[in-house]
């Protein structure tokens, strides 16, 4: 059986979002960009809710509406468990996407800043983290292009 991954998030009690709705987005979150995987067993209800500082049942209805969505399997006894179908993951993570993206928009405009300020802050952020994948094999392909150039071997 595999260890119990630690999970490291907060929750923002003076959030418009309800504390149960704030765990359940970011266990998904964790399901969904890979950190949980298939089979790994959550932390026990008890466990977290200390941890978060919530009542043990917010986690019981955090984890049965996993449960439900098909993010996590009920195994009496043993606990509840990462069920992800892969299948689901383009439409979970565009889902995911789509709410956090709306808050931060909405949060943003409430503080009086224009969509081209955004723009330029998400622009900002994306350099300082550096070339995404996509980048990265975008200059290989150039590169690749270019050593088949010199030697002769690309033609147009």
């Amino acid at each position: 059986m595999k260890d119990i991954k630690p999970l490291d998030f907060r929750i923002e009690p003076k959030s418009a979002l309800p504390v149960y709705e704030q765990i359940k987005q970011e266990i998904k979150l964790l399901i969904i960009s890979g950190y949980l995987e298939e089979g790994d067993r959550m932390v026990p209800i008890r466990d977290l809710a200390a941890m978060l500082k919530v009542n043990s049942n917010t986690i019981v209805k955090v984890y049965y509406q996993l449960d439900i969505e098909g993010f996590l399997d009920s195994q009496p006894g043993s606990g509840y468990f990462v069920k992800f179908d892969s299948g689901n993951n383009r439409e979970a993570r565009q889902e995911l996407f789509e709410r956090i993206t709306g808050e931060y928009i909405s949060k943003a405009l409430q503080l009086g800043f224009s969509l081209e300020k955004m723009a330029v802050e998400i622009k900002r952020r994306k350099k300082k983290s550096g070339p995404s994948k996509k980048g990265k094999e975008e200059k290989k392909t150039e590169g690749d292009l270019n050593k088949k150039k010199e030697s002769g071997v690309y033609k147009k």
